[in-house]
């Protein structure tokens, strides 16, 4: 099936979220297209970021749903919504990539993928390498920096406001945004930008958390109000082993402001579970009795508190997605209807009852996949009786196995105690 070869942007906008219902990807035009229906939700997210914008003190939100109700497109309203805001977003999923279990790991997806409102790329290096270093705003950065961060990082910042070599300073950004540097590379670039070759001491793991205060600080200097993390698939948590499920914890107890390695601020973190996260981890693995039996045993006692209070967070914060309504699901088909007609140049055909009939107690990923597949039916064989079938979805979480996001640098917290 194609399009007019030679369509304006007015068919290709259509096309586009066209493309994106049917191979099942909840693209950002598409999220931003089917907006209605979450309001509820995104009005206290509005709330949430407009009460931490005045006092910096970290918030955060749970939301779970089952397969294919629309997380993802709430992820990604959620992240417009930040942008128009004036905060940073980074999303990541919880994968093997990004091992929030490994800090370091975990910290470099979070400052890779950072994006600023108004940018098309992600990361802060354009924005950065347009300050001023004699500027108030980073000569406040450096004494903060002095005052309060490792003397590595502390050296790292001067170094890149001071370096004029190019490279340099790509070096040095890197490290600011995890890919670490030696200190012999640091004391090199220092001897090139400053004359001298300071010593350095080296930062421990336990210290290594300092590197997520600095990106706060990086994102506030450059005018923005903070920072939200949407973490997407957060269910996959549960195929990690016990212990390393507990560093994620704690790792997510310093974003929300309640205890762990290190102390953000104007940071909302949110966690888009799988509603079977709770059946079969919560539930099933008794996470919170393990919690209480296990974690004091492993963790120091701060640590295992602040683990049992992010246990808390992803009970009592955490907002259910209703279905929605029958009439909501129609009116989201006839866009769809609209669109496709829209996009390929016809009088769309869609029989939306039908529809709803063959794919009943479907998710709406299903419904809206099932609606597009009898619009491109009627469309090729002028043929108005959709063939479309529903299988049993497998929404089984992986069982705990550490092997799956294991690797050899996961040795930090517990493993060096």
């Amino acid at each position: 099936m194609e399009a007019n070869p030679n369509l304006g942007n007015q068919q290709r906008v259509p096309l586009c979220i066209i493309e994106s219902l049917r191979a099942g990807i909840a693209s950002k035009s598409v999220s931003k297209y089917f907006s209605q229906s979450r309001e509820d939700t995104l009005a206290r997210v509005e709330d949430d970021l407009t009460q931490m914008a005045e006092d910096g003190v970290p918030q955060g939100l749970v939301i779970s749903a089952s397969y294919g109700q629309g997380k993802t497109h709430l992820l990604n309203q959620i992240s417009e919504l930040a942008h128009t805001q004036n905060y940073a977003v980074s999303s990541l999923v919880v994968s093997k990539e990004s091992q929030v279990h490994n800090l370091k790991r975990f910290y470099h997806k979070v400052a890779s993928s950072i994006m600023l409102p108004g940018e098309t790329e992600s990361g802060l290096e354009r924005r950065l390498a347009k300050l001023r270093p004699s500027s108030d705003s980073v000569q406040d950065l450096l004494i903060q920096a002095d005052n309060h961060l490792h003397p590595k990082l502390n050296y790292v910042l001067r170094g890149y406001f001071s370096s004029t070599d190019p490279y340099d300073q790509f070096l040095l950004y890197g490290d600011m945004t995890g890919d670490s540097l030696s200190i012999v590379d640091i004391r090199e670039i220092l001897q090139r930008a400053l004359g001298s070759k300071p010593r350095i001491p080296k930062m421990s793991n336990d210290q290594f958390g300092q590197y997520f205060i600095l990106l706060g600080w990086l994102v506030r200097l450059l005018g923005h109000k903070g920072l939200v993390i949407l973490f997407d698939e957060a269910e996959l948590l549960g195929a990690l082993g016990f212990v390393s499920r507990m560093k994620a914890y704690l790792h997510f107890a310093s974003l929300l402001g309640l205890g762990g390695p290190f102390k953000m601020r104007f940071c909302y973190p949110v966690f888009f579970f799988a509603s079977g996260f709770y059946s079969d981890v919560i539930v099933q693995k008794r996470e919170i009795v393990n919690v209480e039996k296990r974690a004091s045993g492993k963790f120091e006692k701060a640590d295992a508190i602040a683990i049992q209070s992010v246990l808390d967070f992803l009970l009592n914060d955490r907002e259910e997605l209703d279905d929605l309504s029958s009439k909501e699901v129609e009116n989201i088909l006839a866009s769809i209807k609209q669109l496709h007609g829209l996009a390929y140049g016809w009088d769309a055909v869609l029989d939306i009852r039908r529809v709803l009939e063959k794919t009943e107690d479907a998710p709406l990923r299903t419904v809206i996949r099932g609606a597009i597949e009898s619009l491109d039916i009627s469309l090729l064989y002028q043929e108005n009786a959709p063939q479309i079938a529903v299988n049993a979805l497998d929404v089984a979480i992986p069982g705990e196995d550490e092997e799956i996001f294991a690797n050899d640098l996961d040795t930090e917290l517990v493993e060096t105690k």
